[in-house]
């Protein structure tokens, strides 16, 4: 009969001594702490006095006009952030 291990962990321990059981068990820690770091943070363009609508729109019209030139990737952030910046909005946490 075929022993199926409920979790790949348990196939990861056997055999591994406490040094690299306490290793994994720290690493997954700090990789599960980092990534709920990363996300807990959003940042929205905004400006005082103008929705959440009107900045979804210029966002849309400077993602388009990027869109339009065929503007490489790794130069498309930095245009999207002067053109939204140009607009009078900036990024605010929230």
């Amino acid at each position: 009969m075929i022993d199926i291990e409920p979790f790949m962990l348990n196939h990861l321990f056997q055999g591994a001594g406490m040094f690299a059981k306490s290793f994994i068990i720290i690493f997954s820690a700090i990789t599960t702490f980092a990534t709920m770091g990363c996300a807990s943070s959003r940042q929205l363009w905004s400006q005082d006095g103008f929705s959440h609508e009107q900045s979804t729109t210029a966002l849309s019209e400077c993602k388009y006009q990027i869109g339009l030139k065929q503007i490489p990737e790794t130069q498309q952030e930095e245009l999207l952030k002067h053109c939204m910046q140009g607009k009078g909005y900036r990024l605010s946490d929230y």
